[in-house]
């Protein structure tokens, strides 16, 4: 029992002479231990701003101009929590001038999925950490450079069918799916910027994301912390002018 006791006790001594001769070296750093139970782990770990409000009864209000028809008002507004698929996801409505549609929202440990519908495949509308350089695919089944081939940016004026079977759209700007996303399946981050829009409100630090439509055309989003998305244009030219743009209006709670 004592020979224990006894090197015990010099492993101790050791211990604190190997931290004090650090502590002394040339360049005089000085090294302080902190126990374990006082550090507050919490307060190393940062959330994710939220990019994607989802209180809620929380709605967004989009006024959409289009070169193929008039400007419409589209809103977007969060439901009650469901049961959906083992999981669980916000209900997602729209409001245009078709009417009323249901999606679907899951918030996955690293970002924000959608559905279309109850048995449709996710969709990535954003990855988190945002940071600009990075990437990733709307659908993991595509790959990088794959495209949903459909959707809002070709959904607009008449002529084509988007993914649900009831979207045959009769004319003006009709949604083609439940977000204003379409195009290559590849989201870049490739910028933060303070935007101003048409009716003069302004938004500082807004994350920029696109992605390619094809035929040297290409769908940008603004995202603001607290807010969401608050502008969006899709097939926008290469050489200058934009298919639809999409402009927040309005947004929050109702009081």
């Amino acid at each position: 029992m004592h020979s224990k006791k006894t090197i015990a006790v010099l492993g101790t001594v050791i211990l604190a002479l190997m931290i004090g001769l650090v502590g002394c070296s040339g360049d005089d750093k000085v090294i302080v231990t902190k126990a374990v139970d006082d550090i507050n782990i919490d307060d190393e770990v940062l959330p994710e701003p939220n990019y994607f409000p989802l209180d809620e009864g929380y709605t967004g209000t989009y006024k959409i101009s289009s070169t193929l028809a008039d400007p419409e008002f589209v809103t977007y507004e969060v439901g009650a929590e469901v049961a959906f698929g083992g999981q669980t996801a916000f209900e997602w409505f729209s409001y245009d001038s078709r009417g009323t549609d249901t999606a679907y929202i899951v918030v996955a440990v690293d970002g924000i999925d959608y559905y279309s519908s109850v048995t449709s495949r996710a969709e990535r509308i954003l990855q988190f950490p945002l940071e600009v350089g990075s990437y990733w695919e709307r659908y993991a089944d595509l790959g990088t450079g794959g495209s949903d081939g459909g959707g809002f940016g070709d959904d607009l004026g008449g002529d084509d069918k988007s993914e649900g079977p009831d979207d045959q759209n009769e004319g003006g700007i009709v949604l083609g799916k439940n977000l204003p996303l379409s195009g290559d399946a590849t989201m870049n981050v490739t910028a933060i910027q303070s935007i101003q829009l048409g009716d003069g409100q302004s938004y500082a630090n807004a994350y920029l994301i696109q992605n390619d439509l094809g035929d040297s055309r290409e769908n940008r989003y603004w995202y603001v912390e607290n807010v969401g998305l608050v502008k969006f244009e899709i097939g926008v030219q290469t050489e200058g002018g934009t298919s639809t743009l999409g402009e927040l209006v309005s947004y929050g709670l109702p009081r």
